[in-house]
Parts: C-alpha cells; sequence; structure tokens
C-alpha cells in the first residue's frame, strides 16, 4: 500500500490512513510538520508539501528468510524420537501475519507439527538401537495486508543412532 502517484488528488487524510497502515494509534491531528508525515516524505526539516508524499508508503515490504534446523538423538537405551525446529524470520510487512508450513519432500518418513507458527517442529520416531536419518524439504507460506511471500526448501535434517 502507498499513496498515490504523481498527478492523482492526495490529502491529509490519505497520508493519515497511509500511516496507520504502520501504527494503527495514529490520531488527529495532523500537519505536515508532524515528524511521522516529515519522515514518511523524507523530509526531515525544511519545505514540505504534499507533492512530496506522492508514492510513498509507511509500510516496508514484507520479508521472509527461511533458517534451517538439524537434530541428533542416541537411539541406544530406550526408542523415541528426533526433532528439528526450522524457523524463518519474517520482517517488515504490515497487520497480522498468517503462517502455513508445509512438507515439499523427505527422505524418510517426518511428521510436520507447529504448522502456523515461524517455528516448526519436524519429528520422526526411532526404535531402540537403531540407526538413520531423515531430511525433509520444507516450504512456509507468510501472508499478511501487504501480500504473501513463499520460501521453499527450508532443511530439518534429523539423524538418530544407536550403539554408540
Amino acid at each position: 500500500m502507498s499513496l498515490p502517484a504523481f498527478g492523482s488528488p492526495i490529502s491529509l487524510g490519505d497520508v493519515l490512513v497511509e500511516l496507520r497502515n504502520a501504527n494503527a494509534n495514529r490520531g488527529y491531528p495532523i500537519s505536515l510538520g508532524d515528524a511521522d508525515v516529515r519522515a514518511l516524505a523524507g523530509k526531515p526539516s525544511g519545505d514540505i508539501s504534499l507533492t512530496d508524499l506522492y508514492g510513498k508508503s509507511a509500510v516496508s515490504a514484507l520479508t521472509v528468510t527461511g533458517n534451517n534446523d538439524s537434530g541428533h538423538a542416541a537411539s541406544t537405551y530406550s526408542a523415541g524420537s528426533v526433532s528439528a525446529y526450522p524457523s524463518v524470520t519474517i520482517a517488515g510487512g504490515s497487520g497480522t501475519k498468517t503462517i502455513q508450513w508445509s512438507i515439499l519432500s523427505t527422505t524418510n518418513s517426518v511428521e510436520l507439527l507447529n504448522a502456523n507458527n515461524a517455528q516448526c517442529q519436524v519429528r520422526r520416531s526411532y526404535t531402540k538401537n537403531s540407526t538413520g536419518n531423515a531430511i525433509a524439504y520444507l516450504r512456509c507460506v507468510v501472508s499478511d495486508s501487504t501480500g504473501t511471500v513463499t520460501v521453499d526448501n527450508i532443511v530439518a535434517d534429523l539423524q538418530w543412532e544407536g550403539n554408540l
């Protein structure tokens, strides 16, 4: 979201709506000399006019970065499970974020938990004294009022070993 492009009518009301995209508590009064209006216009001092605000946005673009994780467990004494906790780092955007993880592919059967959080859990059960590994390639889709970002091939690497 941003203010209209050059040539379209613009008002302080439009500026207030844009500022509320970044700060829902922003209220009246509003003037061109206000610090947040000047910051939006990129004019910290000097003369300022509504034309300085054409095309400006108070909200930065939504960015999402995937973070791989690995887990290791010893199966020597009992059956159990091993987990990895891959995550995403989210910046920018506006409004409520929705997050959805899914498995793109895996080398061995795994379970995906907490699929609506910034950090999910990938888990694999193992039997006593077994050895194995599973690699899961994940997708995370993050959406908010500014759009949707998809990050593919976030890795969860799981290993378990017996007779150590």
